[in-house]
């Protein structure tokens, strides 16, 4: 199904919070979100990429440019995907870099001979791998003292809460503080 553009502005601004500063949020968040785009294109065409190839460097308006590809697709597309996104939207004059999320194969065999794979289009340093930890607390207050240890090595937190169960939801606002307190400690 493809996404509408008008429908991923809307859910990309309901869904960020500026942290840095409440001044000017406003004008800070409209000048973040003309940054950002839709493009809808399939992960093994080298004519969808190419298209954003294209659609990128109109935004980049000839200036240099950083390019990030997050993989969040199953890994036996993995390898399609880098091909058409080395061979048709390199940056051609900063880098390309490629976050694959794990699993990252089935065991370590696998794993080595996804990365021999990705190697013969990006380079090591080019390739991250990006591992997630979920932990279900439901909102359940005995997690509450777990405090610095529960949050060590986070580098972000992703606060979910159950539609059908309403007490979760009222604690959201107690854990991400909680999070904020305790990053800025650790």
């Amino acid at each position: 199904m493809k996404l509408a553009e008008n429908l991923w502005e809307k859910a990309l601004n309901w869904n960020l919070i500026l942290r840095l500063s409440r001044e000017n949020c406003g004008e800070k968040m409209d000048e973040f979100l003309k940054r950002c785009f839709y493009h809808s294109g399939q992960y093994d065409s080298q004519e969808n990429f190419a298209t954003l190839d294209k659609k990128l460097k109109e935004h980049e308006n000839g200036k240099a440019s950083n390019r990030l590809f997050y993989l969040s697709i199953p890994p036996n597309i993995f390898i399609d995907a880098v091909k058409c996104a080395s061979s048709s939207a390199s940056s051609g004059n900063g880098w390309t870099r490629v976050i694959v999320e794990k699993p990252f194969g089935r065991d370590s065999e696998s794993s080595a001979a996804l990365t021999k794979s990705l190697k013969q289009y990006l380079r090591e340093d080019q390739i991250f791998r990006l591992f997630w930890q979920i932990w279900d607390t439901t909102g359940q207050e005995r997690f509450n003292s777990l405090g610095a240890a529960f949050y060590r090595g986070a580098d972000c937190c992703v606060l979910v809460y159950d539609v059908n169960a309403h007490n979760t939801f009222d604690t959201l606002n107690n854990w991400h503080d909680e999070f904020i307190k305790q990053v800025c400690t650790i």
